[in-house]
């Protein structure tokens, strides 16, 4: 069996070109720890079962962990009842907490909305791509939560978020007095044995075997170690931060698998809740990644996402149930993937450049099907294809449009567009007239900026942000950031910047800066009640509505 992974997986490092890789295997009481290709291109030095990966979003699944440990712990909120995943957040953090997902400003999410991602709430990914400063601590970043707005209603449906998850981090450090890399320490790698595993600014100042990042130059065609400085997600780190190897990760796969099947040998007195972490919680739209389908007849079997549960998403692939989650961090992929039914697990890193889809999920196919004892369907050569030959295209997102000159003439004087645009959970946008007088440049947090590129095709006043710096090679920015310049004042400045990107729209106002926006939103909540009591008449008690009250009927039926 050694000898047939062995082969496929060389084989894929090779034909996909990815620097290194590293897998962790568990099938009943066998394991199998090891690595791939090199740990980095310059030096070519060998991947083993020691090599640090930055695993990315698996990161949320460790969180979540430690939650369940201080549940077991019968630890009280700050009503004076146990914590469990029903818990409300004002009952767990407080009233300087809260997230705009009720009725007048009244949160209502559970730990189990915040774990799930069923808030509603807006992301706000591209702070995490623009990097906040190292001042900013976990306890404000989240109390700055409160200035998202909601995108959808709340428990409607799925919106993956990482500012979500750094606030179930942050319930932990409330919860304990502790910070939250001291709680993985000393609750789960300690009592697993995970002692390689660490966080990822550690891991790169510790230089302690860790597989360099690597990207592909399209101009030279050759693999190239990726700029450090970027890898920087403070304060998020809850939601993607942990670097492990192989031997680290068979430790939490028997773990996983040992508490979902009751194995007495695995399962702590924490078993029964940490099984709740397997529980469907909300169900995935049909047309979610519809680009990343497979199925008949197009493919000879079926893989069809179905659910989030508590920091795991479940699949049926081929027939069989499969708990899973992804992790991707610029160049880093991984993807841990568990199915009970045969008592087997993987997780699979790499350092670069491949897509999660066309590289690691080909491999999970083929593991899968060679530990089922079936005929596979995929081999070395139609892996390294995949999703070739089935698949003739693959439908991605939109491309960009072909680059225009970046000296294209603005349409205003550039005194209209300069200043400082400040969002609150964002950060703060500088722009500037560039050095030659003929152009805009624009710098959002500690390493996001670039020229500003005027865009006839784009809507008011609209422009394009043409990246410069290490984050140029960054794919997942490769969809493009736009800016939208509205509400000119009396001077005939712009006071409100649009940034859109991805899926995410972030509004940037003139002169409100991200320092004080946590103040002045305080400052406003405290004008809207002393108005709202003012303005009632002696008798006049609180009104509630149809709607306030059918939520709240829901709510209670659904607890």
């Amino acid at each position: 069996m050694k000898n047939k992974i062995d082969s496929f997986m060389e084989q894929m490092v090779k034909c996909r070109r990815i620097p290194g890789a590293m897998l962790a295997v568990v099938n009943g009481d066998a394991t199998y720890a090891t690595g791939y290709g090199v740990v980095d291109v310059d030096s070519g030095r060998k991947v083993d079962k020691e090599t640090l990966f930055n695993i990315g979003s698996i990161s949320k699944m460790f969180t979540s962990a430690i939650l369940v440990d201080i549940m077991q712990r019968n630890k009280k909120s700050l009503n004076g009842n146990t914590v469990t995943w029903d818990s409300k957040l004002a009952d767990l953090l407080g009233p300087d907490y809260a997230l705009n997902d009720g009725l007048d400003g009244l949160s209502l999410s559970t730990l189990r909305d915040i774990v799930s991602h069923r808030t509603g709430i807006a992301t706000a990914d591209l702070g995490i791509y623009a990097g906040y400063h190292d001042n900013l601590t976990r306890e404000e970043f989240s109390k700055r939560l409160r200035l998202l707005p909601a995108k959808y209603s709340f428990r409607d449906q799925f919106l993956y978020s990482n500012v979500l998850s750094t606030l179930a981090g942050h319930v932990a450090e409330k919860l304990t007095g502790q910070q939250w890399e001291d709680l993985l320490e000393e609750r789960l790698w300690q009592p697993l044995g995970m002692t390689s595993s660490t966080v990822l600014d550690q891991a790169f100042f510790l230089k302690n075997n860790i597989a360099a990042p690597h990207i592909f130059n399209v101009t030279t065609h050759r693999l190239e170690v990726q700029d450090h400085s970027i890898y920087r997600i403070h304060p998020l780190e809850p939601s993607g931060a942990l670097c492990s190897n192989a031997e680290d990760l068979v430790k939490w796969l028997r773990h996983l698998l040992g508490v979902y099947r009751f194995d007495p040998i695995f399962t702590t007195p924490s078993g029964p809740r940490f099984l709740e972490m397997f529980r469907d919680q909300v169900l995935l739209k049909a047309t979610r990644r519809e680009y990343r389908k497979v199925h008949p007849p197009v493919f000879p079997v079926d893989d069809v996402q179905v659910a989030y549960c508590l920091s795991l998403m479940t699949r049926y692939y081929n027939g069989i149930k499969v708990f899973f989650h992804g992790g991707d961090f610029y160049a880093y992929s991984s993807m841990l993937w568990l199915v009970p039914g045969i008592n087997t697990g993987f997780v699979i890193s790499i350092n670069g450049p491949g897509q999660t889809f066309e590289t690691i999920t080909a491999m999970l196919y083929y593991l899968t099907e060679l530990f089922r004892g079936y005929g596979s369907w995929i081999n070395t050569t139609t892996a390294c294809s995949f999703p070739l030959p089935w698949e003739a295209q693959v439908v991605r997102m939109k491309p960009l449009p072909p680059k225009k000159p970046v000296n294209t003439p603005l349409t205003k004087p550039a005194s209209t567009y300069t200043g400082v645009y400040g969002n609150g959970v964002v950060g703060n946008l500088f722009i500037e007239e560039t050095s030659d007088g003929k152009g805009l440049f624009c710098k959002l947090g500690v390493q996001l900026r670039g020229r500003l590129r005027p865009d006839e095709e784009l809507p008011n006043d609209g422009m394009a942000l043409e990246i410069e710096g290490p984050m140029t090679m960054v794919k997942d920015l490769d969809v493009g950031i736009y800016l939208e310049f509205l509400q000119q004042n009396q001077d005939g400045k712009y006071d409100l910047v649009v940034a859109h990107w991805h899926i995410e729209d972030h509004n940037f106002t003139r002169d409100a800066l991200f320092d004080d926006a946590l103040t002045d939103h305080s400052r406003r909540l405290a004008l809207k009640s002393s108005d709202t009591c003012s303005s009632r008449s002696w008798n006049s008690g609180p009104r509630i509505s149809v709607a306030a009250i059918t939520l709240t009927a829901w709510l209670v039926a659904s607890s």
